[in-house]
């Protein structure tokens, strides 16, 4: 695997060495609900500074509730 650096990237657009990257895989949709209200509770008490949150799901059953406005 050829590193982005060797590819010719800008280094300051690459994330620092001690970049860490958080993922979780989930199928009931409680525990989606509750794992995401737990890591956004935490985030919010820790004042990490800027943070990225993507949540990837297709829509289906249990979708609705993030669409109401």
């Amino acid at each position: 695997m050829v590193s982005r650096v060797t590819k010719g990237a800008d280094e300051a657009m690459l994330p620092e060495a001690g970049h860490k990257l958080d993922y979780t895989l989930e199928k009931d949709i409680n525990q989606v609900y509750r794992n995401m209200q737990r890591m956004l509770s935490a985030y919010k008490d820790e004042k990490r500074g800027p943070t990225y949150i993507a949540v990837q799901s297709p829509l289906g059953e249990g979708a609705e509730d993030f669409l109401r406005s």
